[in-house]
């Protein structure tokens, strides 16, 4: 008896909670689909999704530029803007005052040089004092000085003292009728850089008069190396600054480097091809005609001397110093040459103002949006929206760079956009898929339905 009452007393217990379980789902079916919520899931909330996407990819896109993440594609988006801007301007870009003076494989693995490492000081001094005799404005040298230990215990090796007194005493010579640019080694201890021993230091009387600068590469060659604060608090300038100083040009570097540690872009990079380009042994091996030519052609100019042998041998493998940049790869010190240029023209552009870019790329990552919520074959869309992207992006770069001074890397925005505007097309083939699967299931059950009244009414 006991337990047929438990058994009752349960039943309706269950029926009742069941009952008020199908009122609460009935509740919150109505308020659910009520105006008010369906207007929030229908209009509010892909929104809502849509802007928070938009400020993560920012977010993202910042982080991958700040650790030089599709640095390639950089360098790709910059060399198409620049040759977008030569044609629209019907000019060529081209080397106005720089003259490289390269050590080949000829003069490196074959000639004096001998395939060694340190390179043969003395025969840097001998091309120093030819180049001298064609009167340039400054003679800089694009090499490794750096000495065997940072802290100078080793200065240099005994048997190359005497190679490196020769070369302190040419540059004393030269120094006195024009400006002699060397490379400055620098160390960081994480908290400051500080000046390295370098080999000539054993020999400061001789090259006082010589002006330095640190050839320290930044990671994107875009950017133009600015001079830094030092330990002792001096400052040094980039190798490429120091040769524009000495070039007469000081006020134009007080016009981009503040001192603050901000960044200037280079505005347009030189391939080979257009910088003026002779090697060790077409200048040494000349004939006195040839000579005044060159002298005649060149006078008053700047002349880097650098390293553009191969590596492992006479025309094996790649040439040392072979760094990527927007022209593709080139020695490194190709890349001095236009960091020189573009102080000189000038061509020189500081970054677009990090909420003004943000800006931009929030207001277009909005206008993709409302593009790809458009219902438009999605084929059209890629057809009108990409080359529009393109050509918005690269426009803004090429207007904000050669009307304002300001530079803006177009590939990271695109890339915002672009993914946006995927995330929105992959989300309305979701969509479209989830309401064709219920309008299947529906057509199954209506198909079941019939069969069922079918097979019952007969």
């Amino acid at each position: 008896m006991i337990f047929t009452l438990f058994i009752d007393a349960y039943q309706r217990f269950t029926r009742r909670l069941y009952s008020y379980g199908r009122v609460v789902k009935t509740k919150l079916n109505q308020a659910y689909n009520g105006l008010s919520v369906r207007s929030l899931r229908v209009h509010v909330l892909p929104w809502f999704f849509a802007i928070v996407f938009i400020l993560l990819g920012i977010f993202i896109a910042e982080r991958l530029e700040e650790n030089y993440y599709f640095l390639d594609f950089r360098y790709r988006a910059y060399e198409i803007n620049q040759k977008l801007t030569a044609k629209l301007k019907g000019e060529e870009l081209q080397d106005n005052n720089t003259v490289l003076v390269l050590i080949g494989d000829e003069e490196f693995w074959k000639g004096d040089y001998a395939g060694r490492t340190p390179i043969n000081q003395k025969k840097l001094a001998d091309l120093m004092r030819i180049l001298d005799e064609l009167e340039p404005n400054v003679i800089a040298l694009d090499f490794d000085f750096a000495s065997p230990t940072a802290d100078g215990s080793i200065v240099q090796h005994a048997d190359y003292e005497e190679e490196t007194r020769i070369l302190a005493n040419t540059i004393k010579e030269i120094a006195q009728r024009r400006s002699v640019i060397l490379p400055k080694t620098l160390g960081w201890d994480n908290e400051f850089f500080w000046t390295e021993s370098d080999v000539y230091d054993d020999f400061k009387p001789e090259v006082a008069h010589a002006g330095f600068g640190y050839i320290l590469m930044p990671s994107d060659y875009r950017i133009v190396p600015l001079s830094v604060a030092l330990k002792d608090g001096n400052r040094l300038d980039s190798f490429s600054e120091a040769i524009v100083r000495a070039f007469g040009l000081s006020n134009r570097l007080e016009t981009y480097d503040k001192r603050d540690g901000s960044i200037v872009y280079a505005g347009g990079f030189l391939h080979e091809g257009q910088i003026t380009t002779y090697y060790a042994n077409q200048i040494i091996g000349a004939d006195r005609k040839s000579r005044d030519e060159i002298k005649q052609k060149l006078h008053g100019r700047i002349f880097i001397i650098g390293a553009a042998w191969s590596e492992h041998g006479y025309d094996r493998g790649d040439r040392v110093e072979l760094e990527p940049s927007p022209v593709g790869p080139i020695p490194l010190v190709f890349v001095h040459a236009n960091w020189v240029e573009s102080l000189l023209a000038p061509r020189i552009a500081k970054p677009l103002g990090k909420w003004s870019r943000r800006s931009l790329e929030f207001l277009f990552g909005i206008g993709a949006y409302l593009f790809f919520t458009r219902r438009i074959w999605w084929l059209l869309k890629l057809l009108i929206f990409v080359p529009s992207m393109l050509v918005f992006w690269i426009g803004i770069s090429y207007l904000s760079f050669h009307n304002l001074n300001l530079f803006l890397d177009p590939v990271t925005p695109s890339l915002i956009a672009f993914s946006k505007a995927m995330y929105e097309q992959v989300n309305h083939w979701r969509k479209d898929a989830n309401k064709w699967e219920k309008r299947e299931r529906l057509q199954l059950l209506m198909w079941l339905w019939l069969s069922s009244a079918f097979r019952g009414s007969k």
